[in-house]
């Protein structure tokens, strides 16, 4: 089953290198894009326990189905009693985009009785009529479904242990919405590798900032007082005071900002670090098995029987 994700796995089959070459990535790239290789793609369903490459499914809805590219952007025409008059489904998702003048209207959303108000009784005030049971009840069901995947997401948002298994349920419940959610990571591996270097960094003690380094645009300065203004002893002290003050203040700004800007520098050369030994056995080695799913075929050779010579 698609997850939704936007991304499916392949494998190379079938390649063909040219003479001299060695499976490497680089080579297997040219092979692929001058049509020397067959690319396999394959379900979400099939787990081989390896890491395989992934490219841009463009067609992606988190259905499972591949459409027709010709028919993309086309009038789909369907003939059913829905089509008729179509009660707001997706009334829930409709408010979460609107710019409502409330505040905290989303939040107040998770209270069924106010819930209840904004997809049932006002559309019906507001619009003059009233929804038969049955439509009421497929409202309540789609809130019901995205009340589901909140509080689902709110755990995978805590990041407790164990919450790539929950994301793995925001996934299958609802792949649309998942696929552009923020709170859902792409790649597990590499966001818990970052993290803990993260961690690691932010036990590190940065140097002190330089002397020069930063400038702010500060409101105030000596000129902000005229002559006759400092001759006057509390207009005096009142100076000294903000601008005291205020040089406290942009010097802990500097501080803050020269403090991120080491910690950012300092987690990305470790995580160059960290990463450069798989870079270069990617680039300089051959591809592993799983990705090259069959030998080349200027490999295939038939094994000949050699030859014999007789001495009479």
């Amino acid at each position: 089953m698609c997850k939704g994700t936007g991304r499916v796995m392949y494998q190379v089959k079938n390649y063909t290198l040219r003479s001299g070459e060695k499976a490497t990535a680089e080579a297997i790239a040219d092979a692929i894009a001058e049509n020397r290789a067959e690319i396999v793609h394959l379900p979400a369903t099939m787990d081989l326990n390896v890491p395989l490459p992934s490219k841009d499914c463009e067609t992606c809805d988190g259905s499972g189905v591949m459409k027709c590219p010709e028919c993309k952007d086309k009038l789909q025409v369907r003939i059913s009693a829905d089509d008729i008059i179509e009660p707001p489904w997706k009334a829930y998702n409709i408010m979460k985009k609107m710019d409502y003048p409330y505040e905290h209207i989303i939040d107040s959303m998770k209270d069924p009785s106010i819930a209840a108000f904004w997809l049932i009784t006002m559309p019906q005030i507001m619009g003059g009529f009233e929804y038969d049971d049955e439509v009421k009840q497929k409202i309540w069901w789609q809130y019901k479904e995205n009340m589901r995947y909140d509080q689902l997401r709110d755990a995978v948002a805590k990041r407790k242990p164990g919450w790539e298994y929950l994301q793995e349920g925001l996934i299958s419940m609802d792949p649309e919405r998942a696929r552009n959610d923020p709170v859902v990571v792409k790649n597990i591996p590499y966001y818990k590798a970052k993290s803990a270097l993260e961690t690691e960094v932010m036990k590190l003690n940065p140097p002190p900032r330089p002397q020069n380094w930063g400038e702010l645009n500060v409101p105030l300065n000596a000129s902000s007082w005229s002559e006759e203004d400092l001759k006057d002893p509390k207009k005096l002290y009142e100076m000294t005071v903000l601008l005291n003050a205020q040089r406290e203040i942009a010097e802990k700004i500097l501080d803050d900002q020269w403090e991120a800007k080491w910690r950012q520098e300092k987690l990305n050369k470790m995580l160059e670090e960290k990463l450069q030994p798989y870079i270069q056995n990617v680039d300089n080695g051959v591809l592993p098995q799983p990705i090259l799913a069959g030998p080349p075929k200027n490999d295939q050779k038939r094994n000949r029987r050699p030859k014999r010579w007789w001495l009479f």
